[in-house]
């Protein structure tokens, strides 16, 4: 391989990079515009989250000493 398509090949890899860190970049922040917009909604419609917590187990292990 030449250093010019060696060169042509890193170039055409950074830029997709750049590209899917953009898209990324961009999807976060309308996921976070749309979640604070219809947060409020939704809670109008349906009341707040419900805050459960989660389930224990635990287990006692039989010991010589009894």
């Amino acid at each position: 391989m030449t250093p010019i398509r060696l060169l042509a090949i890193a170039l055409i890899v950074a830029c997709t990079a750049v590209a899917w860190f953009l898209l990324g970049g961009a999807l976060a922040i309308r996921t976070k515009e749309t979640d604070q917009r219809l947060s409020a909604t939704v809670a109008g419609n349906w009341g707040q989250p419900i805050v459960q917590k989660h389930p224990q187990a635990f287990y006692i292990a039989p010991t010589a000493a009894r």
